[in-house]
């Protein structure tokens, strides 16, 4: 569409900018036009036009009905005019008295060619328009596609992770469940202990209390266990010895009985 609008510019520049010919190129163009004799010079059609009371904007109308071409419509009415000023201007004034002023204005214009210029550039700028405002929708459209097609796809991905946060919630509900569980249960576990360890704290003070009156009447009680075997020892010792088997000294029987009842609770 690029090359489309660019090629038409360059096309139809040169009709739209076609600069009207010089007096020397319409002189030239007569020859030419007395070739055609089904159709009069538009010298004569123009003069009788405006002999019959017609505008400059009518005659121009009237002879592009007629197939006259732009170049012998603008040909023909300045030749008319030059040919009238140069020739008798009284007469030319007076052929125009009778017309109101505002259709004099058109007559006495420098160059027609700007009136079919300038609708020729209308209908230039209007394709131009027309052509931009496609090229413009087009690529509207296009930007538009990759916009949706963008939403769309982050829609898409809002979707996923939506649906991962669901899940993730979810595992995170059960966790938790299983650890307030696990932690009641290691609260009751704790709970016991201590309750365990207050029983067992007055028990334990007994057995203290009891530990300290038993002690020292069972080290007592030993003592005497040990003095009284070794009493026993010592009374047979001298009776072997006063019977000759054997030959123990009662000192030495003193010692070894004397050492074993040291190493008991000293």
């Amino acid at each position: 569409m690029k090359f489309k609008l660019f090629g038409r510019l360059k096309k139809e520049e040169p009709a739209a900018a076609a600069p009207a010919p010089p007096p020397e190129t319409q002189a030239s163009s007569k020859p030419q036009q007395n070739s055609a004799p089904t159709r009069p010079l538009p010298e004569e059609r123009v003069s009788v036009l405006l002999s019959q009371g017609f505008a400059e904007p009518e005659i121009i109308r009237v002879l592009k009905e007629e197939g006259y071409s732009f170049q012998e419509i603008d040909s023909g009415i300045t030749n008319v005019l030059k040919q009238k000023v140069s020739s008798d201007p009284a007469a030319f004034n007076a052929s125009f008295q009778g017309m109101p002023v505002e259709d004099l204005s058109p007559v006495f214009r420098s160059n027609q060619a700007d009136v079919l210029r300038d609708e020729s550039d209308r209908r230039d700028k209007t394709a131009i328009i027309e052509e931009m405002e496609e090229v413009i929708e087009t690529l509207i459209e296009e930007k538009f596609s990759r916009v949706l097609e963008e939403l769309e796809h982050a829609d898409k991905k809002f979707t996923d992770l939506n649906e991962k946060f669901h899940s993730l919630n979810s595992k995170l509900d059960t966790i938790e469940s299983q650890g307030k569980g696990t932690f009641a249960a290691e609260i009751e576990k704790i709970n016991a202990v201590d309750l365990k360890e207050e029983t067992l704290e007055p028990r334990i003070a007994s057995l203290e209390k009891a530990f300290k009156d038993i002690i020292p009447n069972l080290v007592d009680s030993i003592r005497e266990v040990r003095e009284t075997q070794a009493s026993s020892k010592r009374r047979e010792a001298h009776a072997r010895e006063f019977a000759g088997d054997v030959p123990t000294s009662f000192e030495t029987g003193s010692e070894e009985e004397k050492n074993e009842k040291e190493s008991i609770f000293d």
